[in-house]
């Protein structure tokens, strides 16, 4: 079973791996390849994970096997409310899809935001995202908004869940 651990500097590259590939394997039918290259180009570029590695008001984890990267979590605290955190990303390379991973960095990340006083959480996930909408509605969440964003000139629909801080599911 992969460790969980907070993210550090040189877990960069590996964070940026199971972006890219995640986001491909998740979104190239509805978004295309190259919407979801730039996107995942802006979002993940160097200095941008680096700073939310190093960010001390995010908490940043990754899931390693055998000394690799294969999922990470981001959170910390939101704009909705000073009691609610908002999850940035959880995302498991498709390799080890359905191994528990997801769960167990959503766990993890809860009970961190938890002991810093948050009891509720708010996640924006694609709409065209099945896999990640069971997911969170599986662990609690309801959706409470619906919304069109754009990213890299390509609009899609946005959903927003909220809901209380998730206990551990093990």
């Amino acid at each position: 079973m992969p460790a969980i651990r907070p993210a550090e500097v040189d877990d960069v590259d590996g964070i940026q791996r199971v972006a890219r590939r995640t986001w491909h394997a998740t979104y190239d039918e509805t978004l295309g390849p190259a919407t979801v290259d730039a996107q995942v180009d802006e979002w993940y570029a160097d200095a941008a994970v680096r700073d939310g590695v190093e960010d001390d008001e995010a908490i940043y984890l990754v899931a390693t096997a055998e000394d690799a990267v294969v999922g990470y979590a981001a959170a910390g605290p939101g704009e909705a409310a000073a009691d609610c955190a908002s999850l940035h990303a959880i995302y498991v390379h498709p390799d080890h899809w359905h191994d528990g991973i997801g769960s167990r960095l959503l766990d993890v990340v809860s009970d961190r935001l938890r002991r810093r006083g948050f009891d509720c959480l708010r996640i924006h996930v694609l709409a065209d995202n099945d896999r990640a909408r069971r997911f969170y509605e599986h662990h609690g969440f309801t959706q409470s908004e619906r919304q069109r964003i754009e990213l890299a000139g390509v609009t899609t629909t946005e959903v927003v869940y909220d809901g209380p801080l998730p206990t551990d599911s093990a």
